[in-house]
């Protein structure tokens, strides 16, 4: 059933004990010139740590090939090396199409410690990761990026993937502890918690705990494996049930044995098969896939200015905010950076060094897109920023400074080269936490048209995607109807599709094949203003089924004040939040 996981059960000989197991070698001395042992200091630990790294088969003989990746966390008493040394895993391993990490987590359940302070084992994974990042030719779309472990590794694993949902597209625990730490789980299905590391303290074994935060695993490709008879199997079952709670596909296997080694040697021929299909699977989806599928989101317009600008923006609740769109039902966000008044809500070092402003003057000290980024994502929601097409308007020593004229008339070269200089900041700060860009005010396309010039489309579109290359965009030149839903360059991946009203749909008003159809309009009578919604509920949720089963996307500007959303648009949202967890049953 769509939106909800399977079970497997699949048979395997020769089971043994996982402790039996720490001592068997079975693959003897490793010499596979594709078997690489670095040891690298981290600055975390304040140690030099071992890791070991599986490269596939043409890695030396394609120079200049990016590579999927997987990280493969090993369970409590082995170490990086434990899969390499075993024969069927290390072939398994070595015949993937992929770059495979395999990192030494010592005994440190890879979390931060709260009761072993110097124990930043969380720290040291994300430490670790960006020393691969830079080391091999590993891809950094979150699409070609997964993480696996198993036992304490499939613990580790699958928090990891729940605290950087943006970086990591493919999770496959194996016979991980899915639900600890914890208490009262049956006899034979639960591991004592060691409280050295985790305390003795259940509210903080909460805050550990991998299936509270399940649901930042919303966008994820997950494969659980268990053991018939391995007491991890109930932890298994738990997470496998929140997860069909929050609608998330995902399948669910279970080895015929317990919680031994044998069983992970199956388990991780099987993980090499499913992460191979999920990357090959990503190698030819359209960008922008999950977009179409988001059903619906909201729009804010936080804009403002002047002295107060910094009071305002550490004002905005990102907690309070975050929590609302998660029961609004919203797949995504659409944020704005700024607008016309040239004051915006991050910071910005080459938008200040351009212009001549001060840092935390005109770019905010604070910055509420990483935050609001960082706060949705635990909840599956995706961020996309607003920006104006064209310098600030209303600030003409910015315009000036930027080398911009009216938007009216076509963009000057020197200002498109700055703007994408401006933008590629903010971009490459986020990387894969933003999901796309809308872009207003694009009324004057000439001075973009040319893609022989020095600076176009193409500038503008890789300065966006310069943090993520899956990002998608779409360019503004107003609301008349045939140029809403239209497509102003090959860049483009979705509609602009602002309206004043809900009455147009995909089959009343197409748009060219390739862009994925959306409409952008406020609740409201008009752009953030309180008051309405502008339909009944019953005619709100006929109105976004219709256009979802035409095949588009609809998102709501609403009123807010600080992140507190105007509760009679909230309420509507909520209805139809609703009425598709209805719809989806």
């Amino acid at each position: 059933m769509a939106g909800q996981g399977w079970i497997c059960v699949v048979a395997l000989a020769g089971a043994c004990s996982l402790a039996a197991a720490g001592t068997e070698k079975g693959g003897g001395t490793v010499t596979d010139t594709r078997i690489l042992h670095p040891v690298f200091e981290s600055v975390t630990l304040k140690t030099p740590k071992r890791y070991s790294v599986v490269l596939p088969r043409n890695y030396y003989a394609e120079p200049t090939r990016v590579w999927p990746v997987l990280f493969l966390f090993h369970g409590r008493g082995r170490h990086e090396r434990s899969l390499i040394e075993d024969n069927g895993t290390r072939a398994a391993l070595l015949a993937a199409p992929f770059v495979t990490i395999l990192p030494d987590g010592d005994d440190g359940w890879y979390i931060n410690s709260p009761s072993r302070t110097r124990d930043r084992y969380a720290d040291y994974m994300v430490e670790l990761v960006a020393h691969c990042d830079r080391t091999y030719r590993v891809s950094r779309e979150r699409r070609f990026r997964a993480l696996s472990g198993w036992s304490m590794g499939g613990y580790g694993c699958t928090l990891f993937a729940s605290a950087h949902p943006h970086e990591f597209g493919v999770l496959a625990p194996m016979i991980g502890l899915l639900d600890f730490p914890r208490g009262g789980l049956p006899k034979g299905q639960s591991y004592n918690v060691p409280t050295d590391r985790f305390t003795a303290q259940p509210n903080v074994w909460d805050s550990l705990n991998p299936l509270r935060k399940a649901e930042a695993l919303r966008h994820t490709r997950i494969l659980l494996q268990s053991g018939t008879t391995a007491f991890d199997r109930t932890m298994n079952e738990n997470f496998h049930h929140r997860l069909d709670e929050l609608g998330i596909t995902h399948q669910f296997e279970l080895l015929k044995g317990g919680h031994t080694f044998s069983v992970v040697r199956t388990a991780v021929s099987r993980v090499v098969t499913f992460v191979s299909g999920c990357f090959e699977e990503a190698g030819t989806m359209k960008r922008g896939t999950w977009f179409h599928d988001a059903s619906y989101g909201v729009m804010i317009h936080f804009l403002g200015g002047g002295d107060d600008w910094n009071d305002t923006v550490e004002a905005f609740d990102v907690p309070a905010f975050a929590l609302q769109m998660k029961s609004a039902g919203a797949g995504y966000v659409l944020f704005t950076l700024g607008q016309n008044s040239g004051y915006y809500c991050a910071p910005n070092a080459v938008y200040d060094r351009i212009t001549g402003n001060a840092p935390g003057t005109r770019c905010s000290r604070r910055d509420l897109p990483a935050e609001l980024a960082t706060e949705l994502g635990q909840h599956g929601i995706r961020l996309l920023l607003y920006l104006p097409s064209r310098a600030p308007q209303r600030d003409t020593r910015a315009m000036a400074a930027l080398g911009d004229v009216s938007e009216r008339e076509p963009a000057p070269q020197p200002f498109t080269k700055n703007w994408s200089a401006v933008i590629r900041e903010w971009s490459e700060r986020y990387g894969n936490r933003v999901w796309g860009w809308w872009f207003d005010g694009a009324y004057s396309r000439e001075g973009w048209d040319d893609l022989t010039a020095e600076a176009s489309w193409r500038t503008w579109a890789a300065a966006c995607r310069a943090g993520n290359p899956e990002s998608i965009l779409a360019f503004n030149p107003g609301t008349r109807r045939d140029l809403a839903f239209a497509s102003l360059t090959d860049e483009q991946d979705y509609t602009a599709g602002e309206q004043n009203q809900f009455e147009v749909t995909p089959v009343s008003l197409p748009c060219p094949d390739g862009l994925i159809w959306q409409i952008l309009c406020p609740l409201g009578s008009t752009w953030s203003k309180p008051d309405g919604p502008q339909l009944s509920d019953k005619a709100m949720i006929d109105y976004v089924r219709r256009v979802n089963a035409e095949g588009g996307v609809v998102t709501f500007d609403v009123a807010h004040r600080l992140g507190q959303v105007y509760e009679p648009h909230l309420a509507q949202l909520r209805h139809l939040a609703t009425a598709q967890l209805h719809d989806q049953r």
